[in-house]
């Protein structure tokens, strides 16, 4: 038996890989079999500006056309649901950035099925993170999403483009209306966009708040065109 085959065989024997959601044994990646079937994708006709399940012929729900989008359009990659949310809390909360491999490995699968085309647009970027909080982390889960996704489709991506300039709370405990008004004038792009069709990265969305101030001031700057792509739709 080659040394490197020896190697591989004892390593498999004495740490065996586990699915990082239910902790069996599995052979390849993060996930079972049985674990990764369980991640669910949004079908059928959905609303442009929430990804929830439409009417055939709509483009928006009720709740949707009575508000202001300063995005375009949304696609929400999977649905918010067991092992997707405890991957996202582990990536996002226990400094395990590695996980940003596999869930942007994920999102591009379904963005390439999707029929989407990323080719269109000028740049990618991310929504910021209040720059305590990334420090504080070590890093901004939606640029990580956000660069392997522009790197997968040879788009530029940038970094610099919009910042977090008030140090609002955190979204997840505040109800519809306090969220908005928790992120009012949150951020800042700091160059013209004048004309630019513009892909913007999250992890989770959930009202939609933070995505659309910073996407108001993203056309407040010029930018033309504007797809929202998270992982997830809560």
């Amino acid at each position: 038996m080659k040394i490197k085959t020896y190697l591989k065989t004892f390593f498999d024997l004495t740490f065996p890989k586990l699915c990082f959601y239910c902790e069996t044994k599995t052979i390849n990646g993060l996930l079972c079999k049985k674990c990764f079937q369980k991640i669910k994708i949004p079908a059928g006709n959905l609303c442009r500006y929430c990804a929830k399940p439409i009417p055939s012929g709509k483009k928006s729900c009720r709740e949707c056309l009575a508000k202001k989008h300063y995005y375009d359009r949304i696609i929400a990659l999977t649905t918010y649901q067991e092992p997707i949310i405890t991957l996202t809390s582990y990536f996002k909360y226990k400094s395990l950035p590695f996980l940003g491999d596999f869930l942007s490995e994920i999102m591009i699968s379904h963005l390439k099925r999707s029929g989407f085309e990323p080719s269109n647009f000028d740049f990618v970027i991310s929504v910021p993170l209040n720059p305590a909080k990334q420090k504080e982390r070590g890093y901004n889960q939606a640029s990580l999403l956000g660069k392997k996704i522009a790197n997968y489709f040879e788009i530029p991506f940038k970094d610099d483009i919009i910042y977090e300039v008030k140090n609002k709370r955190t979204q997840a405990k505040l109800d519809r209306i306090k969220r908005q008004e928790n992120v009012k004038k949150a951020f800042k792009v700091n160059e013209s966009l004048t004309g630019k069709n513009i892909i913007i990265i999250d992890d989770i969305f959930t009202t939609g708040s933070t995505l659309n101030e910073c996407c108001f001031q993203l056309k407040e700057k010029g930018a033309q065109e504007i797809v929202a792509v998270t992982l997830a739709k809560a």
